[in-house]
């Protein structure tokens, strides 16, 4: 899944490479990598994108690999665009796609076979499904370019219930104690809480609405959530990162920079997020005060996770920084810019790239 909790913070507690690295493997894919692959029992399901901008609407693929080897053990042909990092439970794979012509498209969520990639059952949407899947005790959540947040039983793939929003939703949500956060993109920016029971809104805080703000279309939450210890934490285009009461939606404090292109990361009360400053923050989880930042180059969409008191995140290399100063502990080179997060495993570093590849590091 996108994160490697369903709360999205970012954080995994499994083993991670130490310096110095070295490339165990790279698989070179058909087309760029927008999403993180999700590594689960020895195989890596990595999504490749065919992108929008093609005029003939190519082919994108799911590709399962050997985490060892690197070797393809199948692959699905999925929609022509896919955004969405895939989510691994049980024996099913989870894969928003979507379909069509520009200004005509479609999406739907895919549930996979794990073992060879053949398709158990597709629930169709009407809109481009961008953001990850998330699956919580049975049900899948997703949000759709339709403006809804859909629940989906994850056996059968019938619908349990949907939300509607004001805008697209671009976001992979995050569930915490029985509720499902999403954000909400164009003309809208809001962040919504609503039961993860029945669908039903708890709250809605709205972004970009300060003075002086007159930025593109308000702003928007274009990308996941995290929630952590009664705090969910959001990122807007309207140039701050939010603090907000999981409860009731009320801001306990904002961080001003030039935009949130990318998810937060949250642990051991220690905010990481990536900004359109071309930077990496450290922010104390308490009350927004800045603890380190340092410069990683452009940011697109890549954001930072966390694993063994050391934060990771891609830009034009793969970097790890030390959690609590922000030194640099190591970096390695990769093929090209990175639009996703990279994803621990069991000692090894995942990262993709717009190069079409994907880059396994370990210690050397």
């Amino acid at each position: 899944m996108f994160g490697p909790d369903p709360s999205n913070t970012g954080y995994t507690d499994s083993t991670a490479p130490t310096a110095p690295v070295t490339e165990r493997w790279r698989f070179e894919t058909d087309y760029r990598i927008s999403s993180s692959p999700a590594v689960v029992d020895g195989t890596v399901y990595l999504a490749d994108d065919a992108d929008t901008a093609l005029p003939e609407r190519e082919q994108s693929h799911l590709h399962a690999l050997d985490a060892e080897t690197g070797t393809e053990q199948w692959r699905y042909p999925s929609g022509s665009v896919t955004f969405s990092s895939p989510a691994v439970v049980d024996d099913k794979v989870f894969l928003g796609e979507s379909f069509g012509p520009h200004g005509e498209e479609t999406g739907s969520l895919t549930a996979l076979d794990r073992a060879d990639g053949s398709v158990v059952w597709q629930f169709d949407v009407d809109g481009v499904v961008f953001g990850a899947p998330k699956v919580v005790d049975g049900t899948v959540y997703f949000g759709s370019h339709d403006r809804r947040l859909y629940a989906v039983d994850a056996e059968s793939g019938t619908e349990r219930w949907r939300f509607q929003t004001g805008s697209e939703v671009w976001t992979a949500p995050a569930v915490a104690d029985g509720t499902v956060y999403i954000g909400s993109g164009f003309q809208d920016g809001h962040v919504y809480a609503v039961s993860a029971d029945d669908g039903e809104e708890q709250w809605r805080f709205k972004t970009a609405d300060h003075d002086g703000y007159d930025q593109f279309d308000e702003g928007g939450v274009f990308d996941g959530i995290a929630v952590s210890d009664g705090t969910v934490y959001a990122g807007s285009h309207d140039g701050r990162l939010y603090a907000l009461d999981a409860t009731d939606g009320t801001e306990r404090w904002h961080f001003e920079n030039e935009g949130v292109p990318a998810s937060p990361a949250v642990h051991d009360g220690t905010v990481y997020v990536a900004t359109w400053d071309d930077a990496l923050f450290a922010l104390d989880a308490a009350d927004g005060t800045e603890k380190w930042q340092v410069s990683v180059g452009r940011v697109d969409h890549t954001h930072p996770v966390i694993a063994e008191h050391t934060v990771y995140i891609g830009t034009r290399k793969l970097y790890a920084f030390d959690a609590a100063t922000g030194t640099e502990r190591w970096s390695a080179d990769i093929d090209s810019n990175a639009k996703s997060a990279p994803v621990i495993v069991d000692g090894t570093a995942y990262i993709g790239t717009i190069g079409k590849t994907l880059h396994a590091f370990e210690a050397e």
